[in-house]
């Protein structure tokens, strides 16, 4: 969305303002950074009327991406991402491990006894339920 509101803006100086590429790039960098260094050239009123609508676009894309942010990390994505990424780590440093295919009848008696020998195990499931009883433990 940044990028396309830099080529709108880049565009818009060029038609509006007759700017060359490298002036309306720098002017809009310079509107969308809230820097306020000034404009190349005094802009006329199409100009000044595009520059305020290039400005309402990117807060709005600004407002949009606070938004994205707050809702991932309010809907826990952060804490799955880093509860995921401990669990491989772990994983990656188990050697000498059982491999248990399936949480069903069976593999939840093997893990039961693997579990009474303290050996590290890892369980591949595919079921939903699977996964909810392996938590749950």
């Amino acid at each position: 969305m940044t990028l396309g509101t830099i080529a709108f803006g880049v565009i818009g100086f060029m038609i509006i303002e007759g700017y060359s590429f490298s002036e309306s790039f720098y002017t809009t960098i310079i509107i969308l950074s809230t820097v306020g260094l000034g404009v190349v050239k005094t802009l006329s009123d199409g100009g000044r009327w595009f520059v305020s609508l290039l400005i309402i676009i990117s807060i709005g894309i600004f407002a949009y991406g606070i938004a994205q942010i707050t809702s991932y990390i309010m809907e826990g994505e952060v804490q799955r991402y880093l509860k995921l990424k401990k669990i491989l780590k772990m994983i990656d440093k188990i050697q000498g491990h059982v491999i248990v295919c399936g949480y069903g009848r069976n593999g939840k008696q093997a893990c039961k006894q693997l579990r009474s020998h303290n050996q590290h195990f890892v369980v591949i499931e595919n079921s939903e339920k699977g996964i909810e009883d392996l938590r749950g433990r």
